[in-house]
């Protein structure tokens, strides 16, 4: 997919689908078993609803981002029939 970018805009292509999130990263001293600092990670949806989603590894953020990104792939009605 080619996206071009005219007068600071992006021109989509139409029906195509769009996601905008913002990712918090900290690190917490003594957050893991082993009393080591571990990073804990909060993910805002930028739409009407802004509800953060907690993780405690990158891998459960990734996972969840391919969720989202599957299932908005296909209509409702394909959902449905699988």
């Amino acid at each position: 997919m080619t996206i071009e970018f005219e007068s600071g805009q992006r021109n989509r292509r139409v029906g195509e689908r769009s996601h905008a999130f913002l990712l918090r990263c900290w690190q917490e001293p003594d957050g893991s078993l082993e009393g080591e600092a571990a990073w804990r990670f909060s993910l805002f949806r930028i739409d009407n609803r802004r509800e953060p989603k907690g993780f405690t590894d990158l891998e459960a953020v990734l996972d969840y981002l391919r969720q989202i990104l599957v299932e908005n792939n296909c209509s409702p009605s394909e959902r449905e029939q699988s």
